[in-house]
């Protein structure tokens, strides 16, 4: 049992210093290589509050977190977009190239009164790669980091993943430099 409440205060600490996961070999991809993103925007219930004194919630800097992601991509790069609530939703539910198409839905993207489910996220973002023969894969998650982000992650899903998928946590809102 201190082993457990150990780990889950180890995870916690590594979830809020914003950690770029990558379960590779440490090989750094070419520039060439295009970027495969997947883009997994958290639309849970917590994601619709509102700080005290600021003009947007959660869930809408999350949606311009998404889109300052999208513009450093370059024209060959392709993403896909996930909402994660319990059951994750395909806003855009295969990789596109047309950022003006990607842009629209996430417009679209509307707040769920669902809790989130990080490990049924990464899961359909894990079967998303396994259909394309891509290299430089990333998967992002732009959420509001609540407490209950990380319940239900097993260790044996986590090794299920491919391990050639960066994850990278980005809280809503965040100014972003070139994490993407």
């Amino acid at each position: 049992l201190l082993i457990i409440r150990t780990l889950i205060v180890i995870l916690l600490v590594l979830l809020f210093s914003r950690p770029i996961m990558q379960r590779g070999g440490g090989l750094a991809k070419s520039a060439e290589e295009p970027i495969h993103m997947v883009l997994i925007m958290d639309n849970s219930y917590s994601m619709g509050q509102q700080a005290q004194g600021d003009a947007k919630n959660a869930f809408e800097k999350a949606r311009e977190t998404a889109f300052r992601c999208m513009k450093i991509l370059k024209p060959y790069d392709r993403v896909a977009v996930l909402l994660m609530a319990s059951e994750p939703i395909g806003l855009v539910p295969s990789f596109s190239a047309n950022n003006e198409f990607v842009a629209e839905k996430i417009k679209e993207a509307r707040l769920s009164y669902k809790t989130t489910s990080l490990p049924a996220a990464l899961s359909a973002a894990n079967r998303l790669f396994m259909d394309t023969a891509a290299v430089n894969k990333k998967v992002v998650i732009i959420t509001d980091m609540a407490k209950h982000l990380i319940d239900g992650v097993d260790e044996k899903d986590v090794k299920k993943l491919d391990k050639d998928m960066q994850i990278i946590f980005l809280p809503a809102g965040e100014e972003l430099e070139n994490l993407c």
